[in-house]
């Protein structure tokens, strides 16, 4: 590019728009240490004490909630801020896009649990993301969904979270459009929903020279959501649900994506003894992936994704899935 463009050659980037980078010959790690330290200088937090979680465990939060109204120009900065944070820091997706509902008229406990965010991210400065080089990726995704989670329309979140075998690449936490009648119609709209993104990864990854070969694997913890996309007869469970989302049989079928069962997922892992940690990236708490690792070492169970932290070194010896971001070693 130097022979056509006139450029000067900086080096490896270490810094790009609050995103620190560190290149080294096994992997990339991406972090936001500075932007974070800024953040809580700014909201008076720096020397605030740390939590292990950004949301207390099944809290529920609502537009009225009786309490006082907040700075509601602040309370945007706050979220605008920390939607920035979540560039690599997917652990904070879901609480932040939760608290961005609540722009319009924010309460002090919204203000509040934003506060709780940056408490958490106190004690997580140095999180960030691990790329591990690797050849003959290929792409994994993970779906999924609370049920009736917002009290003010009783509508559920989807999530999903994709990846190339070491840190996730593209995530997401968004609210359904629709409300769902059971856990089974809210599982099959997120996995729809992470049907349309993996698709259009595919695309991306063959534009560019990097063709998947075979469907991509979305792991579910849903059996009934699964069978609904294998067998079209659940008249009575899916007649009501909007066609869009039934494409999803199409992308079965013709090999581009395969839906399955995410505990078969967890003991071929525990077999090969590799062990995952998946925070949900949609719903609140930590997903039934986790449910080996707290066994293994007996963790609070909200604590799980610290054994990241501290098996980082073992687990760097396996090809794995991490979807909790670890702190670099």
């Amino acid at each position: 590019m130097m022979k056509t463009f006139e450029m000067t050659d900086l080096g490896l980037m270490n810094y790009f728009l609050g995103i620190e980078v560190k290149q080294q010959e096994d992997g990339i790690f991406i972090s936001q240490k500075k932007y974070i330290e800024a953040l809580l200088k700014k909201f008076k937090m720096y020397d605030c004490k740390p939590v292990a979680t950004p949301l207390v465990v099944n809290e529920k939060l609502q537009k009225d909630d009786g309490a006082q109204e907040t700075d509601a120009s602040r309370y945007r900065s706050l979220i605008g801020s920390l939607l920035y944070v979540t560039a690599t820091r997917p652990d904070i997706m879901y609480a932040t896009s939760l608290l961005s509902r609540f722009m319009q008229k924010p309460s002090q406990i919204h203000y509040g649990v934003g506060k709780r965010i940056l408490r958490y991210l106190q004690g997580t400065k140095e999180f960030g993301i691990w790329y591990k080089t690797m050849t003959n990726s290929r792409i994994i995704g993970y779906t999924d969904s609370d049920w009736a989670g917002s009290i003010d329309d009783m509508k559920s979140t989807s999530g999903y979270a994709f990846s190339l075998g070491s840190g996730i690449f593209s995530w997401a936490s968004k609210k359904q459009a629709t409300v769902a009648q059971s856990t089974a119609e809210a599982e099959y709209v997120a996995a729809a929903e992470a049907t349309s993104q993996a698709i259009w990864l595919r695309k991306i990854f063959k534009d560019m020279g990097e063709k998947q070969s075979g469907p991509t694997t979305i792991n579910c913890d849903n059996k009934s959501a699964i069978a609904m996309t294998k067998n079209p007869i659940h008249h009575s469970r899916t007649k009501h649900i909007a066609i869009k989302y039934h494409f999803i049989r199409e992308a079965e079928t013709n090999m581009k994506i395969r839906l399955e069962f995410v505990l078969d997922t967890c003991r071929r892992l525990k077999e090969k003894k590799s062990y995952m940690v998946y925070t949900a990236v949609g719903c609140h708490g930590i997903s039934a992936l986790s449910d080996l690792v707290s066994e293994e070492y007996k963790l609070p169970y909200q604590h799980v994704e610290l054994v990241a932290l501290k098996k980082w070194n073992e687990l760097m010896n396996y090809d794995q899935v991490r979807l909790v971001p670890t702190k670099y070693v």
